[in-house]
């Protein structure tokens, strides 16, 4: 399935355009990492990211504040659309199967970064990442479904994905869809 990577605040100043299958690449702080991040709590060679075929994971390379994946610390992990990684604090998304404009000069997996309003903050406390729930309905709403949609989908109410959708907005600091859609489109491609 393609997968994109999108750093979900602005810690990211580097990465390559298109991640291509059987190829690795470093992220931290060094300047010599292809994912290079400025962010106080990440390694200078913090993590890797391999790609292999539709497949992309991530190795902690023994970084002092860790790799996490939906806020559990790992060694290594295959990643999945919908999926939270942390690179210390430098928070990025897992986003599998999205269409893009002018999709056919990307690759399948790419990577790209978010621009907002800076890290989201929800009061005095780090942010959380989203719940699994979350992340599904989150999936879908990037693709394009309605509110009504994405409760068929996944089998639940209305007013549960509107819950969901609240949270999720309260997390990315935003107040409408189309600012949660502008946030991750509108510079959404590295030149």
């Amino acid at each position: 399935m393609p997968m994109r990577m999108i750093c979900a605040d602005q810690t990211l100043l580097d990465a390559p355009g298109k991640l291509e299958p059987g190829r690795s690449y470093r992220l931290g702080r060094s300047s010599r990492c292809e994912f290079v991040v400025e962010e106080l709590s990440v390694s200078r060679v913090h993590a890797e990211v391999m790609v292999d075929g539709d497949a992309m994971c991530v190795k902690d390379l023994d970084s002092r504040n860790g790799t996490f994946v939906d806020g559990k610390r790992v060694n290594d992990a295959t990643l999945r659309p919908g999926q939270t990684v942390s690179f210390g604090a430098a928070l990025f998304h897992v986003v599998g199967n999205l269409q893009w404009p002018s999709d056919n000069d990307m690759s399948a997996i790419s990577t790209h970064i978010m621009r907002g309003n800076g890290r989201p903050q929800l009061g005095p406390e780090p942010v959380r990442p989203l719940t699994d729930a979350q992340h599904r309905v989150l999936e879908l709403l990037l693709i394009g479904f309605s509110d009504k949609q994405v409760a068929k989908k996944l089998h639940i109410s209305i007013h549960t994905v509107r819950n969901h959708i609240k949270r999720i907005h309260r997390r990315f600091g935003v107040v409408s869809r189309a600012e949660l859609l502008a946030a991750f489109i509108s510079e959404s491609r590295l030149p």
